[in-house]
């Protein structure tokens, strides 16, 4: 995918990236070969539903998304369970 992150103002004049939520969400879908919305459903949906949430959250956050902005992405999840996505997909890119 051709990076269509820009630069973007907060309320605080601070610049800071942007990406498309829902582009990335269609790549991660196409990456780990499942429907997008199965990402984004309230269920949990098996493990590789949660692989690839868990990377969706950790992209969308190493894109300056805070957790809260992703969890309402993702159906209002709590920015807890974000940060442990977040926490999981980086332990597996280290393993």
């Amino acid at each position: 995918m051709a990076d269509s992150s820009v630069l973007v103002l907060d309320e605080d004049g601070n610049a800071k990236p942007h990406v498309v939520p829902d582009d990335l969400l269609k790549v991660v879908a196409s990456d780990f070969g499942i429907a997008a919305r199965r990402i984004k459903s309230p269920r949990k949906g098996g493990r590789a539903v949660c692989l690839a949430r868990d990377e969706l959250c950790r992209r969308l956050y190493a894109k300056g998304y805070s957790q809260g902005d992703i969890g309402r992405f993702l159906g209002d999840r709590h920015h807890s369970t974000v940060t442990k996505a977040v926490q999981r997909a980086e332990a597996r890119l280290a393993a």
